[in-house]
């Protein structure tokens, strides 16, 4: 049987050169959609222009700026998961009933929590 060894971070993100996989998307996304307002000839200069910094520095921030030490895309994923998704809470001012089945050993009783 062989023996493997086992990386201990599993978790690294892969990565091109300097960049990860998911910096170099956002680079790459960004710069053809300038390079194709630019090109376009239905686009003026001006529009291209003034749409495209905006595109460039959303592009700049998703790829390098990180939040609680995780890239800013997966923060703001996690973000709009939080908000998107209902927060239950649940109170109850009455006491919980505990309620015993009688067993013939004593080992066997189950607790049923009745939570109201």
């Amino acid at each position: 049987m062989y023996d493997f060894i086992i990386p201990q971070e599993l978790n690294i993100a892969d990565r091109i050169g300097k960049f990860t996989f998911a910096q170099w998307g956002f680079l790459a996304g960004g710069m053809l959609v300038i390079m194709t307002m630019l090109i376009s000839k239905n686009i003026p200069m001006w529009v291209s222009i003034l749409v495209g910094v905006p595109v460039v520095v959303l592009c700049l921030f998703l790829a390098f700026v990180k939040k609680y030490n995780m890239p800013m895309y997966e923060y703001l994923i996690v973000l709009m998961i939080y908000k998107t998704l209902p927060q239950e809470m649940i109170y109850s001012a009455t006491e919980s009933v505990i309620e015993y089945d009688e067993f013939d050993n004593d080992e066997e009783v189950e607790e049923n929590l009745i939570i109201a």
